[in-house]
């Protein structure tokens, strides 16, 4: 083909300079005639003399379209040939089929709309889909009509479980586009990932091959222009709809059987009677007639009776088929029926055994040992070479004798067994299977190492060091290994570890799927929980443990975890005692990734999708499946937070309300914006959209109400009421009516075609969260203290007796007995006409704002602040350790000396622990507000804690207070104590400087910096100056003895949230809401060095007391420690929290993070 390209770009280049030429020429002439107009012209062109202005408009348009084609042929050269691989090359024995390959080419080539045509070839096994399939792949009219832009997945009986399948789609999108390849746990997630790369190129042909269960096809059923599919199956029950294009692919002809079975045979005598006797035992099938061709021309070449040999291969079809019914059924049975695939199987059974009846009998040992190999996976020959125990050469001769006989298909360094042959070997091995087995996995252990059990029966050698090379081991060990050592394997958290740094979290959870037992279920779910977690690390090694903390809530791994700790090379930050940010028991999975409050949420009708909207006026769509996001919106400039998000009703489009006014609506299948309208003057507060989703409502900041036609995208009703922000909407179901809530305490009912309002209830506060039942009889309101029902067909109003407070969101149950109420941080369940407590599904660290109930009732959605939890309303029981929650409590400040640490919190007292045990140790008095900083002098005789308008100081040992300033509502955000405990120092929003004397709570100096507001104070380990930054985005070094600026330090482009200074004072850490960690030399005012961002601000810094290490904590939530010699990052870690300070400890040596959910505590392991 690249010849003939070639050939035909020489042609058209030859046509284009001779027409250049001639345009060329006749210009020349032209212009002269132009010029010249006495005499005639010879050789006819005496009309060029007459007319040359004709002739010059004729000569341009001449070289315009030469140099056009010139320039398409040099485009069109630089596209790639659409050449088909090498390796899918037809055999010449192949016989055309032509009326169902007709029936293909006619579905796929024909389409001419946008919508993707499936090709649905259906037949019994053997009977030629897949070489049929292969024709179509080789025909060059598909091979143009898709520019080569064909892709081939082959599935199989053993793709059963959503990881399977979802590993074959990994790897067809890895194929597609390797820059965009992801390691999914679900196959719907991953397929919605493909059609998003399909969709950004040319037509596409996709030939999805042995497709036996309905999961296999799920990825696949998106609508992708251009992009048509060809499905081999066996069962064509599979795929129906108006798009499928069915063609069954069933027995030969008998002029097709009879080339097939004769082909290449053309000097052998052989009786007509024979060979229809043949087809009528072979049933006229493909597979058995290639076979017996197989067979018959080795007779031919050893120079045996092919006649006789016919006879006889009927004659074994003949006699064993009954037998094998016996052997297989009990049931006697004497011919073959070609319309029923398990009788059909008795024929291959027979004519495999002709063919290896040509084989010796250690060959024919070898051959079934193939069997042990998993369905339809291509397997590197040097494995079968080692299964085999022969040397390279005697393998591929076998691997070739095998392929002549039609056993195997070799290519290349690669072996791949027929799905019906595979079935036939592990038939045939029996009880040899799980020896097979063992002799397969017996080659690897001489050269892996041995490994130290980390549980009783724990795996004795170390497969997690196999060579990354051994892709096929890697992903049937656990198959290969059996029940027992499978799940041994599957559950040893070094395995886990090296599945997912070489794999991702896909992996090692289809391992421990594939295992099947209860024990290795609840481990899976374990590491589903910790999914969003996984992610690569940065050093790779420290994923580790961020594992190893995440999945210590389950013993097992806990125990394993703790035996491990002291094994793994430093530096590490390991878990001191369990992480208070482990998810509750109910959640199920966490749909993060997103690093701005989500602000709506909506679930799609069939609950596969849930979408959110959030402050950075993104819109999400997850899979609520695997909580992996399938898509992202958003415009190409800010305009405004996302305030709503809703589905269409057949989930086509997506709507998305912006807090500028603006509504969007977007094509969930092609990612592209519909329409854009609504009312910029409005500003949008909260959205409902109809059920039928004909209308959406817009809840405004002004009051308003306002209802807009989809359809037309044009205002349907103003509706006006409130007095301030309406914070909440919700439609009826038929559209008639719709309710309201609102900052000003009132829930509303509305007729929007008659645009009436009426009060329903007031003086209620912020009424944040509305929702009408299922059937319309009914609505729920929640405002802080208060969940009411209204009935529509009385209009009465009931208090439902929820003990408890703080209501911010609701939702009703789809069959509408059960309402779910958010009452602060956790989610209860109540009766919806009573208001009595059902059951509290989960506790969470921070308070949920939104929730919403899945279609079928299975499964809750909560959100809290950006993340966004998928609770499981049926949690199975697990055996999960039992929280530690010591250390869960809302940590707003953190500070460390020698052996203690002291936290605050919202409106509690401050508290002192013991580092090395954790405990608490007492309790400082009382404060009145979040406790912003807290400072403790290296002496550690006190503490100070900033609030608001006060600082309070304590006895640390004791926790009597000291003294209580009064800052004069100068707001500290920040205080930093002397090296001696004499004064301290802190930072306010006017831009002071502040230093009081420790003893006396007297003000000693204070440093004046207008126009800033401080957030970062740090005293030097000297005394000698003080540095502090703020929202001026500089940091200001202060001369403490003269009272005068040292350096005004100006590199920093946000914020400055944090400061820490080395013990040496020689460097001092910056951290901003840039992501950016600054080092500074304070004696010169000289950068240092600049330390790789966070994703988001920085929220602390803090030193080792020996200056070593750095630890910066960021609101990404990841924990990092950086080499103070070079700084280079050593090791770092990941929080499931929000995070909101962090300290070093010194005896012993842990790094102390303190969250939204509680106190983390890692061991620095070097």
């Amino acid at each position: 083909m690249a010849g003939r390209t070639r050939l035909r770009s020489v042609a058209v280049l030859f046509v284009g300079m001779a027409c250049a030429a001639v345009a060329a020429s006749i210009l020349a002439v032209a212009t002269n005639a132009a010029t010249e107009v006495t005499g005639s012209w010879p050789l006819g062109l005496d009309a060029l003399r007459r007319h040359p202005f004709r002739w010059m408009v004729a000569g341009v348009v001449l070289a315009a379209v030469a140099s056009f084609a010139l320039w398409w042929l040099q485009h069109r050269t630089e596209q790639p040939d659409p050449l088909i691989p090498p390796g899918e090359r037809l055999d010449p024995w192949v016989v055309d089929r032509p009326r169902e390959l007709g029936a293909i080419k006619k579905a796929l080539l024909a389409g001419r709309s946008a919508v993707g045509i499936t090709t649905a070839l259906s037949g019994a096994g053997g009977f030629g889909k897949t070489t049929l399939a292969r024709m179509v792949r080789a025909d060059p009219q598909v091979i143009r009509h898709f520019k080569g832009r064909i892709l081939w997945l082959t599935f199989g009986r053993d793709t059963v479980t959503k990881s399977a399948v979802a590993e074959k789609v990994n790897d067809l999108i890895a194929r597609v586009d390797p820059r965009h390849a992801r390691a999914f746990t679900d196959p719907g997630q991953a397929g919605e990932h493909l059609a998003a790369l399909l969709n950004r190129g040319d037509r596409v042909l996709l030939v999805l091959d042995d497709v036996w269960y309905p999961q296999q096809l799920a990825p696949f059923r998106f609508r992708v222009p251009g992009c048509a599919q060809l499905v081999t199956t066996r069962n064509p029950a599979l795929l129906h709809g108006s798009q499928v294009i069915p063609v069954k692919l069933d027995a030969m002809s008998d002029e097709q059987a009879v080339r097939l079975l004769t082909w290449n045979l053309d000097g052998a005598a052989i009786p007509a009677a024979t060979v229809t006797a043949v087809l009528a035992e072979t049933g006229r099938w493909p597979l058995l007639l290639r076979l017996i061709n197989k067979i018959l021309l080795d007779e031919a070449r050893t120079g045996g009776d092919v006649s006789a040999a016919v006879a006889d291969i009927r004659e074994r079809l003949r006699r064993r088929g009954a037998l094998a019914v016996d052997d297989l059924t009990g049931a006697q049975a004497t011919t073959l029926d070609i319309d029923d695939p398990d009788r059909r199987q008795l024929a291959v059974r027979a004519t495999i055994e002709a063919s290896t009846g040509l084989l010796a009998v250690a060959d024919r040992e070898r051959l079934a040992e193939l069997g042990v190999f998993a369905e339809d996976e291509t397997v590197p020959l040097t494995l079968v070479r080692r299964l085999w125990k022969l040397d390279p050469l005697a393998a591929r001769q076998l691997c070739v004798r095998l392929d002549e006989l039609a056993l195997v298909s070799l290519s290349g360094d690669t072996v791949t067994l027929h799905d019906v042959v595979r079935d036939y070997l592990r038939a045939a091995l029996r009880d040899r299977l799980d020896a097979v087995n063992a002799g397969l996995l017996a080659t690897f252990t001489s050269t892996l190492p041995a490994a130290e059990p980390l549980e009783p029966g724990g795996p004795s050698i170390a497969w997690w060091d196999l060579s990354p090379r051994e892709r096929y081991l890697w992903d049937h060990l656990v198959e290969h290994a059996g029940p027992t050592e499978g799940e041994a394997i599957a559950a040893d958290l070094r395995w886990v570890e090296a599945r997912l740094r070489h794999f991702g979290v896909a992996a090692p959870y289809a391992d421990l799927r594939r295992v099947g037992t209860q024990a290795a279920d609840e481990l899976a779910l374990v590491l589903l929980r910790a999914a969003h977690l996984l992610r690569p690390t940065k050093p790779p090694q420290a994923l580790t443990d961020v594992l190893h903390a995440r999945v210590a809530e389950h013993p097992r791994w806990a125990t394993q975890a703790a035996t491990l700790r002291e094994r793994l090379p430093g530096p590490r930050l390991v878990s001191r005692w369990p992480q208070p940010d482990l998810p509750d028991p109910a959640v199920r999975r966490t749909l993060s990734g997103r690093s701005e409050d989500v602000n709506a949420i909506a679930v799609s009708a069939d609950g596969r999708w849930l979408a959110s909207a959030d402050d950075d006026g993104c819109a999400t769509v997850w899979d609520v499946r695997t909580g992996e996001p399938r898509a992202t919106y958003r415009g190409t400039n800010y305009e405004g937070s996302g305030d709503g998000v809703g589905f269409a009703p057949d989930g086509s489009w997506l709507a998305v309300a912006l807090s500028s006014g603006l509504i969007r609506l977007w094509d969930l299948g092609t990612g592209s914006v519909i329409a854009e309208f609504g009312d910029l003057v409005g500003r949008t507060m909260s959205m409902a959209v109809s059920r039928d989703g004909a209308a959406l409502v817009i809840g405004e900041r002004n009051g308003r109400v306002t209802v807009w036609d989809i359809a037309r995208r044009k205002l349907r009703a103003e509706l006006t009421g409130h007095k301030g922000e309406v914070l909440a909407v919700a439609v009826a179901p038929d559209g008639s009516w719709l309710v309201t809530g609102g900052m000003d305490g009132t829930a509303r009912l509305w007729n929007p075609a008659k645009r009436t309002g009426t009060v329903v209830a007031d003086d209620l506060g912020p009424v944040d969260s509305v929702t009408v039942a299922p059937d319309g009889t009914w609505f729920a309101a929640a405002a802080v203290v208060n969940v009411l029902r209204w009935e529509r067909a009385t209009g009465e109003v009931t208090k439902l007796k929820v003990p408890d407070s703080g209501f911010r969101a609701l939702a009703i149950s789809p069959d509408g007995t059960r309402l779910a109420v958010a009452a602060y941080s956790k989610l209860v369940i109540v009766d919806a006409a009573t208001g009595k407590v059902h059951s509290t599904v989960a506790r969470f660290a921070d308070d949920v704002v939104m929730t919403a109930y899945a279609p079928d009732g299975t499964w809750l959605a909560a959100v809290t602040g950006r993340d966004t939890r998928i609770l499981d309303l049926r949690p199975p029981a697990l055996g999960e350790s039992k929280p530690d929650r010591r250390h869960r409590l809302d940590v707003w400040s953190i500070a460390a000396g020698r052996d203690t640490f002291v936290t605050g919190g919202n409106n509690v007292r401050p508290r002192v622990w013991d580092a090395r045990s954790g405990e608490l140790l007492r309790r400082l008095p009382k404060v009145n507000g979040i406790v912003n900083s807290i400072a403790v002098p290296a002496s550690g005789s006190w503490v100070a804690a900033a609030w608001d308008h006060e600082v309070l100081i304590a006895n640390r040992r004791t926790g009597k207070e000291l003294h209580r300033i009064r800052t004069a509502k100068r707001d500290v955000e920040w205080v930093s104590a002397a090296p001696d405990g004499s004064w301290l120092a802190g930072g306010d929003k006017k831009g002071n400087v502040v230093v009081w004397d420790a003893t006396t709570g007297v003000v000693r100096q204070t440093f004046e910096s207008p126009k800033d507001s401080l957030e970062a104070v740090v005293v030097s380990p000297d005394g000698s100056w003080i540095a502090a930054g703020g929202y001026e985005e500089k940091l200001v070094v202060w001369d403490v003895a003269h009272g005068s600026q040292r350096h005004v330090l100006r590199q920093h482009s946000d914020t400055i949230r944090t400061l820490a200074v080395a013990p040496d004072g020689t460097w001092l850490a910056c951290g901003d809401d840039d992501g950016r960690v600054l080092i500074w030399e304070p004696s010169s005012g000289q950068r240092l060095a600049k330390l790789r961002r966070h994703r988001g601000e920085v929220v602390a810094v803090a030193v080792t007391d020996d200056g070593r290490w750095l630890a910066t904590v960021g609101d990404d939530r990841d924990v990092r420690l950086w080499d103070c010699h070079t700084w280079e990052l050593a090791t770092m870690t990941r929080l499931d929290s929000t995070p909101r300070g962090c300290a070093w400890t010194s005896d012993p040596r842990v790094l102390l993070v303190g969250t939204e959910a509680g106190i983390c505590a890692f061991d620095l392991v070097r």
